[in-house]
């Protein structure tokens, strides 16, 4: 079975924050078009325990993601590696993203968690599912899809600036920004609307930030732009390569995200143990990009246009949305986005491991489309 990192089913998100003097709720927004920009508001004004500070999350009001949640999505070998070295390129281009999703109902405050790439100076590609997010009833009944209300953004982060007690520049060197809207497939939002569904061939979103973070100077980086990938002079060899399906089965590939499983840098070559998780402050779990660089298993074919790839690699809830790249050469192609697991094995489909969306020309047209 498949299960998307920030599904409800594989619930990532904690257990919603309620405002102590509740506001009334404001009516429920008839749904934007399927091909349209969708609004996000400043997380300053949805919910002040998001905004990043020198913890990046206000702890005191978020409560931790079960133990259960975070360890479901593992493969036995999990050879993934903690990224060190979150200034240089093409690293201090990862995202962590933070969600938060507004209950139209009682206005409750979903908090989620997602990773993206920065690629333009205002743009983060991601995955759809961490945006748009499906509701199901206790028995597993699909209600409704709701959007994400506002995202915090946070460039280059590394956690383990707060091991040693470390400032909010050592562990967000960057700073961070937040959404202003977003957009993904059309496929995908008619699909999730319809039925709950989140389409792995479709499974893309970019976010179009308030402010253009990769065009601004910093002392970190000797007053050089932080860039992004692809940037014409500061891409450092990074590019979006259109892939035909079918093409890649046995080529070793990265796959990057901020998993929720990992406690800045710990464990290593295995699962986190409870007691790790319990004493790990919320604020430091995927606090740290870490990297599976595994073969692909295979490239699945859905459509003429549109595919996906299977990953002999690990993930965990807070993945969803990282990039999935090849070193060709010199250069890094980005070639796919992590969409999530499957850790179930059948004799119809023994595969376990890691799911991306493929990035097709097909896929790549639209990315681009929404960076003009």
């Amino acid at each position: 079975m498949s299960a998307a990192m920030m599904s409800p089913s594989t619930p990532e998100s904690t257990a919603p924050w309620r405002p102590a003097r509740q506001r009334e709720v404001a009516p429920v927004p008839a749904p934007a078009a399927a091909d349209a920009w969708i609004a996000l508001e400043d997380p300053a004004t949805v919910f002040p325990g998001m905004v990043p500070g020198a913890v990046r999350i206000d702890e005191t009001r978020i409560g931790k993601s079960a133990y259960e949640a975070t360890v479901a999505c593992h493969i036995d070998d999990d050879q993934r590696q903690p990224l060190g070295q979150m200034r240089e390129r093409p690293y201090r281009w990862l995202c962590k993203l933070q969600v938060v999703v507004r209950d139209p109902d009682d206005g409750a405050l979903h908090m989620a968690f997602g990773s993206g790439l920065l690629i333009g100076e205002r743009h983060v590609l991601t995955a759809a599912h961490v945006l748009v997010q499906a509701q199901f009833d206790a028995s597993g009944r699909f209600r409704r899809t709701l959007d994400a209300t506002a995202v915090a953004v946070i460039p280059g982060l590394d956690g383990r600036g707060r091991k040693a007690g470390g400032a909010a520049a050592d562990t967000m060197p960057f700073g961070w920004t937040h959404g202003a809207n977003f957009r993904c497939a059309r496929v995908f939002r008619l699909a999730s609307r319809a039925s709950g569904s989140e389409p792995k061939d479709f499974d893309y979103a970019v976010i179009r930030l308030a402010d253009a973070i990769g065009a601004r100077r910093f002392a970190s980086l000797g007053g050089a732009a932080l860039g992004h990938w692809g940037h014409p002079a500061h891409g450092g060899l990074t590019r979006m390569n259109g892939r035909a399906t079918g093409s890649l089965k046995g080529v070793k590939v990265n796959a990057v995200g901020y998993p929720q499983d990992k406690c800045r840098d710990v464990a290593q070559g295995r699962d986190i143990t409870r007691a790790e998780h319990a004493a790990c402050p919320t604020a430091d779990l995927g606090s740290v990009p870490w990297v599976g660089f595994d073969r692909i298993a295979a490239s699945g074919t859905v459509g003429a246009s549109f595919g996906t790839l299977d990953l002999d690699s690990a993930a965990a809830p807070g993945m969803s949305g990282g990039p999935v790249w090849l070193r060709w050469q010199s250069a890094r192609d980005l070639i796919g986005i992590v969409h999530g697991c499957d850790a179930t094995s059948s004799k119809d489909n023994p595969f376990v491991g890691s799911i991306a969306t493929l990035i097709t020309p097909s896929v790549k047209r639209d990315i681009q489309s929404w960076l003009r």
